[in-house]
Order: structure tokens, then sequence, then C-alpha cells
């Protein structure tokens, strides 16, 4: 089991190599970042769409073209839970990963590009099944102002050329996040 929270939801390609392959070995994985709309915090409307667009390949287990929808349709669906946190007064900006229960990150490392390539971060791994319990208790808060996203959803998002055309400006932001 992966669990993990962020700032936003846009793995560099590594991490989401790392990731798809995972669920593609039917590792469960649950993911915590911010909603976007009225009631999430106001930030997450200027970046919070293209969260969504990396949404798919976590159900899939792998990354799809947009010809490729028909196979999508068809792929198996893992076992993947994302969360996106609502609460208009707070932003979700924790960054944290749980794996098998034993092992836990914690740091100020985002998965997007800047804190890839641009930023000073740090990171603590802790091997310790207490703390990650720990870190896992503090996930209920999360959990219950988070709504499940839905795989319909996340297919919609993905492959909807509607959506990618309100998210436009996303390109525009991206390298600033």
């Amino acid at each position: 089991t992966l669990t993990l929270g962020n700032l936003y939801f846009v793995p560099v390609d590594r991490a989401e190599a790392a990731l798809t392959e995972a669920v593609s070995r039917d590792v469960q994985l649950e993911v915590f970042t911010n909603g976007v709309g009225d009631d999430a915090a106001w930030p997450t409307q200027a970046w919070g769409w293209d969260s969504r667009f990396s949404y798919l390949p976590m159900f899939l287990g792998h990354e799809y073209t947009l010809d490729q929808e028909k196979e999508a349709r068809t792929a198996k669906i893992h076992d993947t839970k994302i969360y996106e946190y609502y609460n208009s007064e707070i932003l979700y900006h924790k960054k944290w990963l749980v794996s098998d229960g034993h092992t836990t990150i914690i740091g100020s490392y985002n998965l997007g590009r800047k804190s890839d390539s641009g930023d000073y971060e740090i990171a603590i791994t802790m091997d310790s099944q207490e703390i990650a319990s720990q870190a896992m208790e503090a996930t209920e808060a999360d959990r219950q102002n988070s709504r499940v996203v839905p795989f319909e959803d996340a297919y919609m998002w993905y492959f909807d050329w509607s959506y990618r055309w309100m998210a436009g400006a996303e390109d525009y932001y991206h390298g600033m996040m």
C-alpha cells in the first residue's frame, strides 16, 4: 500500500512512472491533494485542474495518449483512491508518503517540476511502524474533508477536450509550480 499527500498532484516523469508501475503490480494507492471549486481553497483555482489530468494513469497503472481512449476504457481499473481536499479556508499543503504501513517520508518536496529541479527541498525517511501508524491516523481528518474521485470523473477529465480547453492556462502556470 502507498498512501501520499501533496499540495498538487502533477508528478515528474520518474515519479509518475514509479507510481503507475506500482499500481500495475496491484499495489493499492491512495492520493490526497487539493480539490478544485468554490468550496476549495482559492489558490487551487489557478493550478488544481492540472492535477486532475494525472489521475487516470493512477487508476489504470499506465499512461495513455489521447488517441488510445478505447484501450483505456477497457483497461483494468486498479485499487486506487484519490481524495480531493475541500475546505475553502485551508489549503492542503502537506507533503508525505507512507509505504506498506512501515516507511514514512515527510518533507517540503512537491511532486512537480519546480521542486524537482529548482527549489531547495528536504525529505526525511523514517522506517518505523509506529510513525507510519501515527501518520495514517493524522490522515483521518483529511479523509473527512475530502471527496473520493470516481474513476468516471478521472476518465472524463483526461479524455474530454472541453475540460482540457478549460484548463488551457495550466500549461502556462505549470512551469511556476
